[in-house]
């Protein structure tokens, strides 16, 4: 069951808007005990500790919330610090290997926002996000596993012959340096089970633009795809999990930048992308960010704007800090499937290329094959003692017709 989300988007927004902390402290002192650990899953697991740190110092009101949470933002926000310094040494490292290279790195996501902030440990980096084109991906990945700066357990599992498999199957690369720093190395900006060919990843590398990253120059998207790629991120690719930080993310671009909405709502004449984007708009304007002219967007493009109940559900998401009931993907993939036991079978009979990315095999010997494939035998049985939980689940969302009706809606014709 999810729980009630009670005053606590009202308190989240005062936060996002830096209110005066009235309203925050009236509604917090009303919390119950329960309320009050929800409240405080929300912003550690959203990583929003910096943000609700520099609010209550603002406004002098820390004395509120008690001192463990208190103490546990703090290390939150020092953790993020640190970190934050280290992804900035990796993607300078990392940038002159590629450009050495001869490659043409874009930096998606938090790296292509960060410096929209005046102090760093209020936008924490959680990894590197790095677009190339599919021609160029292989190269990339190559690259980092020569220069030697990835974990020993980093194998190069891809090559020539199994990398057209891979893109079918997945959006990114991800591999984790020597500094525990996770590289994502994207060939598209989108995800493959929601268009054959992303729609808007050619885009970007005609829409560039370079920026002082710290010292070191660096590509990123134009203004209007930064944006997109925020937005797409937050309702298509994530479905609003854990990502409060977005709504920061736009607010602070609508402060740096004269943005035309509209402009952005129309870039790309595709029905899906347009319809995430002002889904995204609706949530972003709900919880804090209140845009200008924004009745007059929603009427501009109201065939592309959600109805109450996929407002409701997406606000529902986005405060979503349950933990993730183990094998919960793996069997709503086979019970949303229109043919049960093929998806049955393609679960529990994988390619052989689909264990080699699995596990990121190297040298696909057929005994490490073989080993590899018993162990995600295994662990797919593992999973059944979580199947109750996963049918009470889907049950339960089945009843107020919420469990993929954002899903149907975006992919209406």
């Amino acid at each position: 069951m999810r729980e009630p989300l009670n005053n606590i988007p009202v308190m989240i927004k005062e936060i996002i808007n830096d209110g005066n902390g009235l309203g925050f402290k009236k509604n917090f002192v009303e919390l119950n005990t329960k309320d009050k650990r929800f409240f405080k899953d929300v912003v550690l697991q959203n990583n929003i500790s910096s943000f609700f740190l520099n609010f209550l110092n603002k406004n002098n009101i820390s004395q509120i919330i008690d001192k463990k949470f208190y103490d546990q933002c703090n290390a939150q926000q020092r953790r993020f610090q640190i970190h934050a310094l280290e992804i900035i040494k990796e993607i300078h490292l990392i940038n002159n290997i590629f450009k050495n290279g001869g490659l043409s790195p874009i930096y998606l996501k938090g790296v292509a926002v960060q410096m929209e902030y005046e102090d760093i440990s209020l936008r924490p980096l959680i990894d590197i996000d790095v677009l190339f084109s599919k021609s160029e991906i292989l190269k990339a990945h190559e690259l980092l596993h020569a220069n030697k700066i990835l974990k020993s357990e980093e194998s190069p599992f891809l090559n020539a012959s199994n990398f057209d498999d891979f893109c079918k199957e997945f959006h990114h690369i991800q591999l984790i340096t020597k500094n525990d720093i996770s590289i994502e190395l994207h060939h598209r900006i989108t995800l493959s089970r929601d268009f054959l060919n992303c729609p808007i990843t050619e885009h970007f590398f005609k829409e560039k633009r370079i920026i002082n990253f710290h010292g070191q120059k660096i590509a990123i998207p134009s203004l209007d795809n930064t944006i997109i790629n925020l937005l797409t991120h937050f309702s298509l690719n994530t479905d609003f999990k854990k990502l409060l930080k977005t709504l920061n993310d736009i607010k602070r671009m609508n402060i740096n930048y004269q943005i035309d909405w509209l402009e952005i709502i129309s870039k790309y004449d595709n029905n899906k992308i347009r319809r995430c984007i002002c889904l995204s708009l609706e949530i972003i304007h709900s919880n804090g960010f209140l845009m200008k002219d924004f009745e007059e967007i929603r009427a501009s493009y109201a065939n592309y704007f959600p109805e109450n109940q996929i407002i409701e559900e997406a606000q529902n998401r986005l405060f979503d800090v349950r933990k993730k009931i183990t094998g919960e993907s793996f069997y709503n993939d086979i019970l949303e499937s229109k043919s049960f036991f093929k998806a049955l079978k393609e679960h529990l009979f994988p390619s052989e290329n689909k264990i080699i990315f699995r596990y990121k095999i190297s040298k696909p010997y057929k005994f490490f094959i073989f080993k590899s494939y018993i162990r995600y035998l295994y662990e797919q049985f593992l999973k059944l003692r979580f199947l109750p939980y996963v049918i009470k689940s889907k049950s339960t969302s089945n009843k107020d017709n919420s469990y993929d009706i954002i899903d149907r809606w975006l992919n209406k014709n």
